[in-house]
């Protein structure tokens, strides 16, 4: 499913959707697993002006895929 955020700034938001979205598969989560976590840190990253300005740590999305599987 997709994230409902207020977006300021889609710069950066395509690389970051693709980073946690590979990063998660390197980790060996399922698909579904790693589009959901890739969704999430793309929509976090729009929600502010400049680019890689609110992309989420390793250990936030760590945390993400635990919660949310």
């Amino acid at each position: 499913p997709g994230q409902q955020v207020d977006k300021v700034d889609t710069c950066g938001a395509g690389d970051t959707f693709l980073a946690l979205f590979l990063w998660a598969k390197y980790e060996g989560h399922s698909d579904r697993a790693a589009l959901r976590v890739a969704a999430w840190a793309a929509a976090r990253t729009v929600t502010v002006i400049g680019p890689g300005q609110n992309v989420p740590s390793l250990s936030e999305a760590k945390a993400y895929v635990s919660a949310v599987g």
